[in-house]
């Protein structure tokens, strides 16, 4: 035990190594064989495939999708054996000249197993086709195949075709390669980072001017203040310039949210509407949520709590200005709350390094990261936060060597507030009880009364404040932590781009040229893109929807950013080297918090690999630590080279600068009032949405995005003259504008005027092929026309660029159906019903193709869906009713035109159809005539002119009762008015029925009926 002690620090250094190694290699095992991981892996001679859709952003809810992969070639002559390995994500179906392959002894549990059949007897001399077909629910479709026939090898590449969802066939993209995108997708956006440091280059001189004056000033006053200093009163001791630095810093976050507060749109932010719904939660039912009653209810309730006190006592609603103003001012302070502490943790860190100390604050004071997310409403910033100041607690501790019960107190209240916060702060917990514990072994090793004063006091409370929370969860869901992608939750959906390969983690330097959404193109750009900017535009997936921040100015500041990046990948590398050959408890604190932040997102991509979780601000609980890196590399540079230093220092002084101009919305300008009235538009605020559309173009008359959406809120409020005008206007400025096409197109459309919107809808898809709704809209318009063949090839081509879109698929759908071409009409519905779950008029759809396919069972199923989503819609009952009729199940049949009925007492299908089944069912106790009479004369009451239906119903009920002269007339107006309408079928049955009404016999007298009646066709016209 003795040896143990003596040689503590070493084996902690063994441990830590261990641990890490351990980690990487658990990573590396979960990447490569965890078949949940969708992690494609290269294996020659192959590459994987998929449909190559554009990224588009939208998360999609998690259905079954499937994608078919073809491919022809020649075979010279019958090989004698032909081997085929394949493997697809997740599961697969294959056909070889029509014919399928037997795929059942394919391993189900791990799809990443390469399955091996000897397809020889399909193939045959001459030209043949494969086909695979990919099911998968998390993520696109993909597949990986090798054949081998004599001298034929075949392997799946970009020369193979490609369907997702019965989208236009297209070559099929490697799944290693970024996606590509077309003009018009709403991602391919922003500006070119150097081209914007050109343009921004006289402001960028203006603050090189300002940094060096600050700098250079700065080291001549210090320098002479330090000669007139006494010994042993050192400049470098006084916080006085920290503390300046550290009051500018906030003044600068105040002055940002007194500026932004009503230029920054309420609903902008990432998940700003979920974050809301869990404050308005609260506020409203007085009581916590669970993980499964809404969308991020799934996070600890700590900072929704503190939000609703805060939004309490101003008597709004939550979704209101005032409160989102208020808690934005929330996210304000605990912004300049965490550079406070960063401060402070710096000051204990580095004492009596003044430079270290204001390099460090100016990175956190002024880091993107940091100034874009405090400016949304959510928990993020306060996560952080409790971090941070659990962190200062931890380092006093450890520097001033005493077990402090206060500060071993405030270090676990803060662990438990950040676990109360956000479940990823047992990843801070971890390290900095390893900190505590380390220096409690080092410095305390047998000395029980200091455990128990400092970590065990740390646990208590960190275990009092969060541990009730986690029990709670546990106890509802069996587990004690719930995510919103856990089947628990019940928000199973994936995101862009679904799959994930190791190019996407070895690329790097789309975030310098092209920074916005570049996540997309590798996860180091996503990183970097959104610490050093909001590279992902507030969470929004369209450019015109964007925060109004300043563009320009955060374009050119990626490049900026490579003088702190670089000096903290410097004091990254020494901070590694230093704990490397002198372990101790702040090294392995300031070294392993981040680089286990980074392992734990890299892992969170890999398990979930959508761009949406590449984020750089989920890791701002280790900002301290990143700040303490750039100190240590500033503190080398500046050791090293004063010179050189101070060049650094007036880069950065250019960078933070500019990283505060970035988010100073500039309330003048049209783009800030368009984007704005774009936002009041989706709050249902249409009026002040014109003014603020007026207002932009007042200040700009040729600003094409704000007279287009003038055009679209005037569109919306029924103001069509004046929309069009203002459409027109727009085109006059901007003749490919595609948006304005479609504007002007449903203009015209709304007026009958269909071949000028689809002119419009196809110029809009002409100038921007990867604008979804373009697409979508000139197939509308081609269905309205009942040019259904040309519907359908527009909607194939929208499926293209958005496979995912529910209603283009019913769209499709309903094209086919209208060409009575049942078959690919339900391929349609039934993607529809999939994709929109919960869309009854889809299940709806899909019925009446059923039906007409004769499929009645499987019509009866979608019928009762349809009806199940949305029991008020009475036609979903009629249809349901008709199909039973026509089978025959006269009881289920009345039963559900019962249930219509009660729905709505004056339905006169329901009526006259009822009345019939009653007067005509051949099961005389289901038969009731006097019931039938009432229920055909409440129908010819309610008519204005009784149509031939409802005579011949009534006919029926007369007859059933005995009323023979009634039925006569009844069937007479009957035959005549199926005559006027133009239905000879229809009086050609009445002509029969008439035959029997005058021999004194009702229908159900099947002895004297003449021949079997086709009358079951009658209630299909309800479809």
């Amino acid at each position: 035990m003795s040896w143990v002690l003596k040689n503590f620090q070493r084996l902690w250094l063994l441990l830590l190594a261990l641990g890490a190694l351990a980690g990487v290699v658990m990573l590396w095992r979960l990447t490569v064989r965890n078949p949940a991981i969708p992690f494609l892996i290269y294996q020659q001679p192959a590459e994987w495939i998929i449909y190559p859709k554009p990224p588009d952003g939208s998360a999609v809810s998690a259905v079954e999708m499937n994608s078919v992969f073809r491919q022809t070639f020649v075979l010279g002559q019958p090989a004698s054996r032909a081997n085929l390995s394949v493997r697809a994500l997740r599961r697969m179906a294959i056909s070889i000249n029509g014919a399928a392959v037997d795929v059942s002894r394919c391993p189900k549990e791990n799809w990443r197993t390469i399955c091996e059949f000897d397809v020889a007897e399909l193939l045959h001399a001459g030209t043949n086709e494969i086909a695979v077909t990919v099911f998968n629910s998390n993520g696109p479709p993909a597949v990986w195949l090798a054949l081998e026939a004599g001298d034929l090898k075949l392997n799946s590449g970009t020369d193979w075709e490609a369907s997702l969802e019965g989208a236009a066939w297209r070559k099929a993209q490697l799944a290693s390669q970024p996606p590509a995108m077309e003009k018009g997708n709403g991602l391919l956006v922003g500006q070119n980072a150097l081209a914007s440091l050109v343009n921004q280059l006289p402001l960028l001189l203006v603050f090189a001017a300002v940094s060096a004056v600050i700098i250079f000033g700065g080291s001549w006053y210090f320098g002479r203040r330090k000669t007139g200093n006494p010994p042993g009163a050192p400049a470098e001791k006084s916080t006085a310039p920290v503390v300046v630095v550290l009051g500018v810093i906030a003044v600068i976050w105040l002055a940002l949210f007194l500026n932004n507060r009503s230029q920054l749109p309420n609903l902008i932010g990432f998940d700003v509407k979920p974050h809301l719904d869990y404050v308005d939660y609260i506020r409203t039912r007085h009581a916590l949520p669970l993980a499964n009653e809404g969308w991020e209810m799934c996070n600890p309730p700590l900072y929704y709590l503190v939000a609703a006190g805060v939004a309490a006592p101003l008597h709004a609603g939550t979704y209101s200005d005032t409160t989102i103003q208020a808690l934005r001012f929330l996210g304000m302070l605990i912004g300049i709350v965490q550079t406070v502490f960063i401060f402070l943790c710096l000051r204990v860190l580095f004492p009596n390094r003044l430079g270290m100390q204001l390099f460090g604050l100016v990175l956190g004071g002024c880091l993107p990261a940091q100034l874009y997310s405090t400016q949304y409403v959510t928990n993020e910033a306060m996560f952080a936060m409790w971090v941070t100041v659990a962190i200062y607690f931890c380092l006093r501790i450890i520097k001033d060597e005493r077990e402090s019960w206060r500060l071993a107190l405030g270090l676990g209240l803060c662990l438990g507030a950040a676990l109360l916060t956000k479940i990823t702060a047992l990843v801070a917990a971890f390290f900095v009880c390893g900190a505590l514990f380390g220096w409690l072994g080092w410095k305390r090793r047998g000395n029980p009364r200091a455990w128990l004063r400092t970590a065990g006091v740390a646990i208590v409370a960190m275990v009092l404040v969060s541990g009730w929370h986690y029990f709670r969860v546990w106890k509802h869901f069996g587990t004690p932590i719930v995510q919103d992608w856990d089947p628990a939750s019940g928000f199973a959906w994936w995101t862009d781009p679904g799959i994930q390969v190791a190019p996407y983690y070895a690329r790097f330097g789309s975030s310098l040229t092209h920074p916005f959404y570049s996540v997309l193109h590798s996860f180091w750009d996503g990183m970097y893109s959104t610490m050093w900017g909001d590279g992902l535009c507030g969470g929004r997936v369209d450019w015109e929807y964007r925060p109004p921040w300043n563009y320009g100015l955060m374009s050119g500041g990626y490049l900026l950013a490579l003088v702190p990046a670089l000096i903290i990948l410097i004091g990254a590398a020494a901070s590694i080297i230093r704990l490397i050959r002198n372990p101790d408890p702040i090294s392995f604190l300031l070294v392993g918090l981040p680089c286990a932040t980074l392992a734990a997102l890299v892992y969170l991509n890999l398990k979930l690999p959508y761009y949406c979780v590449v984020k750089s601000f989920y890791g701002t609980f280790a900002l301290l630590p990143v700040c303490a890196w750039g100190a240590a590399g500033w503190g080398l540079i500046t050791n090293r080279s004063k010179v050189l230093g101070r060049i650094l220092g007036v880069g950065l002084g250019v960078w933070a600068l500019n990283s505060c101009a970035t988010f100073w919305i500039r309330g003048g300008t049209p783009d800030t009032h368009a984007i704005r009235g774009l936002y009041l538009s989706s709050e249902k605020r249409g009026e002040e949405a014109l003014r603020q559309y007026s207002t932009a173009l007042e200040l700009d008359s040729h600003n094409v995005a704000a007279r287009r959406a003038f055009a679209s809120e005037l569109f919306s409020q029924k103001r069509i003259d004046d929309a069009g005008v203002n459409a027109v206007l727009a085109l006059e400025d901007a003749p490919d504008d595609a948006q304005s096409h479609l504007v002007l197109g449903a203009i015209l459309a709304s007026q009958g005027k269909f071949e000028g919107a689809v002119k419009h809808a196809r110029t809009a898809v002409e100038k921007s092929p990867g604008l979804a709704g373009a697409h979508k809209l000139l197939a509308t318009w081609l269905f309205d026309l009942k040019r259904y063949d040309e519907a359908v090839a527009a909607g194939r081509e929208g499926l293209r660029v958005q496979p995912m879109d529910e209603e283009l698929q019913h769209l499709i759908g309903s094209a086919w159906a209208a060409q009575t071409n049942h078959a690919e009409a339900v391929k349609y519905f039934g993607y529809a019903c999939d994709l929109g779950k919960t869309w009854a008029e889809a299940h709806d759809s899909l019925g009446a193709s059923l039906d007409a396919l004769d499929q009645k069972d499987s019509a009866i199923r979608q019928f009762k869906e349809a009806a199940r989503l949305k029991p008020e819609e009475i036609r979903f009952h009629l249809h349901l009713a008709a199909v039973f009729e026509q089978q025959g199940n006269a009881p289920e049949a009345i039963k559900t035109y019962q249930d219509a009925l009660h729905i709505n007492p004056q339905s006169l299908p329901a009526l006259h159809n009822l009345a019939w089944l009653l007067a005509t069912c051949p099961d005389a106790k289901l038969r009731n005539g006097a019931a039938a009479v009432d229920l055909a004369e409440r129908a010819g009451k309610l008519a204005e002119k009784p149509g031939a239906i409802a005579l011949t119903s009534l006919a029926a009920a007369y007859a059933e009762v005995g009323r023979f002269n009634d039925a006569v007339a009844a069937a007479n107006r009957a035959i005549e008015s199926a005559g006027n309408a133009g239905e000879p079928r229809l009086a050609a049955e009445n002509r029969n029925f008439l035959k029997l009404y005058l021999a004194g016999q009702a229908y159900h007298q099947e002895a004297l009926r003449p021949g079997p009646s086709n009358w079951a066709l009658k209630p299909a016209a309800n479809h």
